[in-house]
């Protein structure tokens, strides 16, 4: 059930959006291994941002929010790699150490889906994801 909130002070058509969006779903469902339904991307452009000091070149940040303990440490250094990568490849104009990541965990009862609040019924590995969640009444 992760979000990942991308920011960019650089301008996207909408083609570029979607393509992003679907690189990252891709990388985070391929890390987690989780179905893209459960992966939500939001990107959002021209947003003023100033990293180390210097409001005029490229750059992105990138939030990740997600139940507590559902990325594991070797998951959160291959998401980070992934998203270096994916940037870059989709923000010609943006460079990898214009990118700050920030992974927020908060208690699953947080997340809702409509409204439904969500709930695991099983410890979340890498290995098995059978009765990850399910929808609380």
């Amino acid at each position: 059930m992760p979000l990942i909130i991308v920011e960019t002070n650089a301008s996207l058509d909408p083609a570029q959006k979607r393509s992003l969006a679907v690189k990252l779903t891709e990388l985070f469902t391929k890390t987690l291994h989780t179905a893209a339904a459960h992966t939500h991307v939001q990107v959002t452009d021209n947003q003023f941002l100033s990293l180390g000091g210097n409001p005029e070149s490229p750059a992105a940040v990138v939030t990740i929010k997600a139940a507590e303990s559902s990325i594991s440490r070797d998951a959160r250094k291959d998401l980070v790699a992934g998203i270096s990568a994916a940037l870059p490849q989709h923000l010609q104009c943006l460079s990898g150490d214009r990118i700050y990541m920030i992974f927020e965990e908060q208690p699953v009862q947080n997340f809702a889906v409509g409204d439904s609040i969500m709930t695991f019924n099983t410890m979340h590995t890498a290995k098995s994801v059978e009765n990850f969640a399910e929808v609380a009444p």
